[in-house]
């Protein structure tokens, strides 16, 4: 069901910003200003969370969170993408978010970028939430801020003026190296190259080696969805189901736990990976890092082709006494709390079950299985 109001916002792919730099750099600045249009246009292909998902129930926010993870994020840094699937390995930070959240199962997906993108609380919240800048040598030379408008447009430059004076970004080179943190309107910079400014949440933004919410070399935002069964579950929602949270860690320790959607009995998430180089998925894993194919972010970028998320919902508020579940769960079985969702193969011909869990008394409650599957991860680093 849904819970609360949403708001999207615009956003770019690091792709779209640090190719628009290079511009900036190579090809000169009438070109480039025509180019930059063009840019916000392919922004809101790339950038936007779609329709295609169920709006309804929030599930939108997640598939947003999921094609901006990375954004922002420069090379060289701690995994941008992880999943504990309730091994708790040690060397996972999801894993370590997990169990200092009680996720259930200890399962509980991480994502880093470098602010908040996606905004749940305010349709009023901070025009400098998400947006770039870009710096030529000597100063900044072109601004964009979805909320505000861009520096080609005369009538909001003051306002983008105040915003860039009020907020740090990081900074990139269009390698997308890590440069530096400093005030987005360059003020404190004296590096004569361009760079490209990227906006932070300085409220959840954080840069800590040994802290899994936190980035190594710069300052990131990271955002956790879990399940969590609260102290009080909604009276509508059988005994064993949980609530689907989306977490932030704020700097002073303060967490905002954001329930997106009742009623969950389980979910669980799997990835498809090419490992072979032929652009076509040929192995299902499910947890990153994995120790054999995917431990950072070279990896993620050149090997995930897609997610598939399952998440098991229930779908009616009463029992009813005549209907039982057993006649319409997809894996025929009878008497089982064990729920097999879907079947996926390796190119080698290995299958992996897709098992989720329904609580005990489940025989009169309708169920709905919902799926997402995701192929887009425009924002991964190269390295």
């Amino acid at each position: 069901m849904p819970i609360g109001f949403i708001k999207s916002k615009k956003a770019y792919t690091l792709v779209e910003i640090l190719v628009a730099t290079f511009l900036f750099l190579i090809i000169g600045s009438i070109i480039t200003w025509l180019l930059i249009k063009g840019l916000k246009v392919v922004g809101q292909v790339g950038g936007e969370t779609t329709s295609s998902i169920r709006a309804s129930i929030n599930l939108d926010v997640l598939h947003f969170d999921i094609i901006h993870a990375g954004y922002g994020i420069s090379n060289n840094e701690k995994i941008v993408l992880s999943y504990c699937n309730g091994t708790l390995l040690s060397d996972n930070p999801a894993c370590s978010v997990a169990t200092e959240l009680h996720a259930a199962d200890n399962k509980l997906l991480l994502l880093r970028e470098t602010s908040n993108v996606f905004d749940l609380y305010s349709p009023s919240d901070p025009e400098d939430s998400v947006g770039f800048a870009v710096w030529n040598g000597t100063s900044i030379i072109y601004a964009d801020f979805p909320d505000v408008g861009s520096w080609d447009n005369p009538s909001v430059r003051t306002t983008l003026q105040t915003i860039l004076d009020n907020t740090e970004c990081v900074w990139e080179d269009p390698n997308r190296d890590y440069i530096t943190t400093a005030k987005c309107n360059g003020e404190d910079l004296s590096i004569d190259q361009f760079l490209t400014g990227f906006p932070l949440d300085n409220e959840t933004a954080c840069k800590d080696v040994d802290n899994p919410w936190c980035c190594t070399n710069q300052e990131c935002t990271s955002i956790a969805w879990y399940l969590y069964t609260p102290s009080t579950l909604p009276k509508q929602c059988v005994e064993g189901t949980k609530v689907l949270y989306r977490t932030l860690r704020y700097t002073s320790g303060y967490k905002s736990y954001t329930p997106v959607l009742n009623c969950v009995a389980d979910w669980d998430i799997w990835f498809g990976l090419d490992t072979d180089g032929d652009g076509k998925v040929d192995t299902y894993i499910n947890e990153i890092p994995d120790d054999n194919l995917v431990n950072n972010n070279f990896d993620l970028h050149n090997e995930l082709k897609l997610m598939k998320i399952y998440l098991l919902v229930q779908g009616s508020y009463s029992a009813d006494p005549k209907y039982d579940y057993d006649k319409d769960r997809p894996d025929g079985l009878t008497n089982s709390t064990t729920l097999i969702v879907d079947t996926l193969k390796d190119a080698d011909g290995e299958e992996h079950q897709v098992v989720l869990k329904l609580p005990p008394n489940y025989h009169h409650y309708r169920w709905i299985i919902y799926r997402m599957t995701i192929n887009q991860f425009p924002n991964i680093p190269t390295q």
